[in-house]
């Protein structure tokens, strides 16, 4: 029997639209579950090898529901189809090996193209499992490089199952781009332009740590090439710092910002150092933004080395983070999910807080130790900062979510 064991923490909110954040932990490395590219029999297919915890936005555009199950997706030539939470529209995560993933809105108008026919091979896949896909399969940027470059993302939409509307029942169509980083330092772009794999790695000689919308990672390129920092006659001082909403300005001034950012003496100073930076970049509620409002809901910070990932709702307020070692994998036997949405109380590490799917306690053998309170006090803040001393490559990466 194939049984998927996960936690998955559900973050929803209902203003003009609704967006939903999940996080989630797979169990696969005592029974690997098998998935495919979610577009009919041209997909790829693969059985998981890597545990990961991630964040999904089932139902970014509509509804309630914190397990998704409201929302869906229209594969090419298909009806609204209900998500597997978890498994699709997952925007962020790392897995255990230290591999870091994130989705980012890049408007198909500004780029994001893609193959409309399906494949005479099993090689397509859509773009709500890209993230599955290389969390699933791959410890380093270089191996999830390599094989994404052999496949080809299917369009669809994400939709409302139970919608009124035509458009609802049609979905909404919208681009994306992804960042990959793991424990090494490494860390590439990946954007799907005209139908092709567009890859901007750092191994190249490409300095790809920075990530935001719309247009195209090479045209973000040209704008900073415009700049006395990046070679161009235009000054970059505090004087001078864009400070707009759009997103070149906010590309800019994390480039910039990241050039003087101070080098870290532990994870602690790592985490503040990102933290303080993103926002500087973070869009307001209610700031224009092109020709509506769209602001950041969320932020995560994942430290590469550790294994540690943090999330911050906005609509809360305190942050709140899982470490991947402090999981018994073994132990997880059913989808584990949790709703900050009606808990603002939750902070610091909140394995302890997942609950099942019918709303009961798993009994978590970590959770039920004795002394466990004052053992995770030790670490309140999700990291060691004694250890931390000696760390170099990886550390904390940060993207900014929608």
């Amino acid at each position: 029997m194939n049984l998927s064991r996960s936690l998955a923490l559900a973050l929803s909110s209902s203003t003009l639209t609704t967006v939903e954040g999940c996080s989630r932990v797979f169990q696969n490395k005592y029974d690997p579950k098998e998935l495919d590219g979610g577009v009919g029999d041209s997909s790829v297919t693969w059985t998981s090898q890597y545990g990961s915890v991630t964040s999904s936005a089932a139902g970014f555009f509509m509804g309630e529901n914190p397990k998704g199950a409201s929302y869906g997706y229209v594969p090419p030539g298909a009806a609204c189809t209900p998500t597997s939470f978890g498994d699709d529209l997952t925007t962020d995560g790392v897995n255990e090996a230290g591999l870091g993933a994130h989705l980012l809105y890049l408007g198909h108008e500004d780029g994001t193209e893609w193959v409309t026919e399906p494949s005479d091979e099993p090689i397509d896949i859509s773009v709500a499992r890209w993230i599955r896909y290389v969390l699933d399969n791959f410890a380093t940027v270089d191996e999830a490089v390599t094989a994404m470059s052999g496949l080809k993302t299917r369009q669809e939409a994400v939709c409302r199952v139970d919608g009124d509307t035509e458009d609802e029942l049609n979905g909404f169509v919208f681009g994306l781009h992804m960042a990959i980083e793991d424990a090494t330092g490494d860390s590439a772009v990946v954007e799907h332009v005209g139908g092709v794999w567009q890859f901007y790695h750092n191994k190249d000689g490409l300095n790809t740590e920075v990530m935001t919308n719309d247009p195209t990672f090479d045209k973000h390129k040209e704008f900073l090439s415009q700049y006395e920092h990046w070679g161009g006659d235009k000054p970059l001082d505090d004087k001078h710092l864009p400070g707009g909403t759009n997103s070149p300005a906010r590309f800019l001034r994390l480039e910039y910002l990241l050039h003087y950012t101070p080098e870290p003496k532990n994870s602690i100073e790592a985490i503040a150092n990102v933290r303080s930076m993103i926002n500087n970049s973070n869009v307001p509620f209610g700031a224009p933004y092109k020709d509506g409002v769209y602001p950041t809901w969320w932020t995560s910070f994942i430290d590469t080395q550790d294994k540690v990932y943090y999330f911050d709702w906005l609509y809360t307020p305190n942050m709140i983070w899982i470490r991947l070692e402090d999981i018994d994998w073994e132990t997880l036997e059913a989808p584990l999910y949790l709703d900050p949405k009606h808990d603002v109380d939750l902070a610091g590490h909140v394995l302890c807080d997942f609950m099942t799917h019918d709303d009961e306690d798993p009994g978590l053998p970590v959770c039920n130790e004795e002394g466990d309170d004052d053992e995770e006090g030790d670490d309140e803040e999700g990291y060691d900062e004694e250890e931390g001393d000696e760390e170099e490559a990886g550390g904390p990466y940060l993207r900014q979510t929608f």
